[in-house]
């Protein structure tokens, strides 16, 4: 803001205490204002602009001057509030959250592909580990006495057991199953494997505005490993009559509802060890966790969608 003194005085020595001044500060004032005997004047804050000076005089006979001072004033505008300063600064912003959002892409990329890589590995080279000492123990078991057999039997147990584990977290880990359809997938394999093992007829319902919702790592593996336990205790607990399995969008909300009628010796029961586990794996990704298990086995899981980023923000 600009800053001003001036200090001025009349050439009249005869009761010179008597002379009066007045001023007008075109592009400021409207209407000349009077100083009094005051012979100087100070202006502060004056916006950035042009302005002109008029001081004008009055003799202590009442006689005006035959002329008035009139000095043009100028008053820069400060260097940080200037069109150009300001327009550097936002394209200094504009530049930080660019280099801010490449790096954190590029990141999340790189962590996409280490996970891709990851799973690769673990499924091409450890699998095939896993697959060749099931097949030997398989092989040795032939020409093996009965103690030995027993032993090759469980390895080769053991390591289709490792390997069917190991493709579920090798799935878990890998971004390119990122989706709830891809999940929904893993779910409908796995209900067949079992429910067609038991010889349970199910019914598989999903909703598909679900398709491309994303899930991470965390919720893919927690969200299987529920389903996986929920159809063992229905498995488990079943009457032979149809499990109901849905899958629904509320808002933004993802509903998991599995239901079956329960046997008779089952009512009342609850699932144990495998309920405290599901709500444990629940709470790890902020799910609602619900079963029931009187006359029908019933379990609720609800978890919150992502929130998606458009150029609009949230929604």
């Amino acid at each position: 803001m600009g800053h001003f003194y001036l200090e001025f005085f009349l050439d009249d020595y005869v009761r010179s205490e008597k002379n009066t001044f007045e001023y007008l500060l075109e592009g400021y004032d409207k209407e000349w204002q009077s100083l009094g005997q005051q012979n100087h004047i100070r202006f502060t804050g004056l916006a950035p602009g042009n302005y002109v000076l008029k001081v004008r005089s009055i003799s202590s006979k009442g006689i005006s001057a035959m002329n008035q001072l009139s000095i043009p004033i100028y008053v820069d505008q400060l260097f940080y509030k200037t069109w150009w300063f300001i327009g550097l600064i936002l394209l200094g912003v504009l530049i930080a959250i660019s280099y801010l959002l490449f790096m954190r892409f590029r990141r999340l990329k790189m962590v996409f592909d280490l996970r891709i890589a990851i799973a690769s590995d673990i499924h091409d080279n450890l699998g095939s580990s896993l697959t060749s000492i099931a097949m030997e123990s398989e092989i040795l078991e032939e020409d093996a006495t009965a103690e030995q057999q027993i032993m090759f039997r469980k390895i080769s147990t053991s390591c289709r057991l490792a390997i069917s584990s190991m493709r579920d977290m090798v799935w878990s880990i890998d971004e390119r199953n990122g989706t709830i359809k891809n999940l929904f997938d893993k779910w409908s394999e796995h209900a067949q494997q079992m429910l067609g093992l038991a010889g349970i007829p199910y019914r598989f319902n999903f909703d598909s505005r679900l398709n491309e919702e994303k899930l991470s790592a965390l919720e893919r593996q927690e969200l299987f490993s529920i389903f996986k336990e929920a159809v063992l205790n229905s498995i488990k607990h079943s009457n032979g009559e149809t499990i109901l399995i849905d899958v629904i969008k509320e808002e933004r909300t993802m509903i998991l509802l599995i239901r079956n009628k329960i046997k008779a010796s089952s009512q009342g029961k609850s699932a144990g060890s495998g309920l405290k586990n599901m709500q444990m794996r629940a709470a790890k990704i902020n799910g609602k966790l619900a079963i029931q298990s009187e006359e029908e086995f019933e379990l609720r899981l609800m978890i919150s969608l992502r929130k998606k980023f458009t150029i609009f923000g949230k929604r």
